[in-house]
């Protein structure tokens, strides 16, 4: 610091942003959880359609065929699934 063109002494600016940080820290994890979950949330509902779609009608199939192989009975066939 000057006065008159005369140095009277120094300032020295001191700071901690080591809260900021940990706000924005805590705002980032947050966000990552909350992505985490409705990601999740979405998979969920997509292996739910899929399942109904693809594995059903295979189990139905894996039926079948189990009597099939129990019974002897090989006039027996598969019903066809309806699609869509």
């Amino acid at each position: 610091m000057r006065l008159d063109n005369a140095k009277i002494g120094t300032l020295y600016l001191r700071s901690n942003y080591g809260a900021v940080y940990a706000g924005l820290l805590h705002l980032y994890l947050f966000a990552l959880a909350a992505v985490l979950a409705l990601s999740s949330a979405i998979a969920f509902a997509i292996s739910s359609q899929l399942q109904r779609v693809i594995s059903v009608p295979i189990q139905k199939l894996a039926e079948t065929a189990g009597i099939i192989a129990a019974k002897n009975d090989y006039t027996l066939r598969a019903e066809k699934m309806e699609s869509g």
